[in-house]
């Protein structure tokens, strides 16, 4: 996750995080509650940001004060009772539209597109490719 650090680094300026960073035991929480395993890279995103955004792109993210009322559990939840399919899942981005970015357990990056198809179909990156491919693609 160096490049991702170094990607906030340099844009300081525009790139938003939480100001109330979740603490281990709210991660542990929301993976229980989730009965999801966060891959490496998705526990690093949420400890060392809580969530992301840059400029009109916000990723879901856990925070300290919401705990697991935060973006990344109720959205995930939610898809969870009305798709079953994303249950090895949790929802990192609601792209609008009906369109989802997912993450499994190893930190692959998945679409979901449910008006068009019932299937999820793998982007081929992993999460912080992902993010960074997006971030750049929109600087």
């Amino acid at each position: 996750m160096n490049k991702l650090k170094k990607f906030v680094l340099e844009n300081i300026k525009e790139v938003k995080y939480s100001e109330f960073l979740p603490e281990s035991n709210t991660i542990k929480s929301a993976s229980k509650i989730l009965n999801f395993n966060f891959g490496k890279q998705l526990n690093f995103y949420l400890k060392e940001y809580g969530y992301l955004s840059y400029k009109f792109i916000e990723f879901n993210g856990v925070n300290q004060k919401q705990k697991n009322n935060s973006d990344l559990v109720v959205q995930t939840l939610n898809l969870k009772k009305t798709f079953q399919i994303t249950d090895k899942f949790v929802s990192f981005v609601d792209m609008g539209d009906g369109d989802y970015i997912l993450v499994d357990e190893n930190d692959n990056v998945y679409e979901f597109i449910p008006t068009e198809s019932k299937e999820i179909t793998s982007l081929n990156l992993k999460l912080e490719d992902f993010i960074l491919q997006l971030f750049e693609k929109i600087s």
